[in-house]
């Protein structure tokens, strides 16, 4: 049985800035993006486990990447995956960006 998929309110406001950068030069392009960003999200439903673990950002979290250009940062527990950033462009990863247990 498939998980639920959460989004943490950074996470939301990560697609508000990733979808304003792309908007900028090409607003259809934003929204496929997005689009394509948010099905690969809510698909860890299913694949909870396909990401690897980052012990290095904090307890449980783990990351699975959008070709090469988004960082999908997640928490698993026995009812829910947490999606808790999207990191985009190569933007360097810091433990303090994720919120705590």
């Amino acid at each position: 049985m498939a998980l639920d998929v959460r989004l943490h309110p950074l996470a939301d406001d990560d697609l508000n800035r990733i979808y304003d950068f792309i908007a900028a030069d090409n607003p259809a392009r934003a929204i496929a993006f997005l689009r394509e960003l948010e099905a690969l999200s809510f698909s860890l439903g299913d694949h909870p486990e396909k990401g690897r673990l980052r012990p290095d950002l904090g307890a449980d979290i783990r990351s699975f990447s959008m070709r090469r250009r988004v960082v999908i940062c997640y928490r698993v527990d026995a009812n829910a995956v947490e999606i808790l950033r999207f990191v985009y462009a190569g933007r360097l990863l810091d433990p303090l960006d994720f919120p705590k247990l």
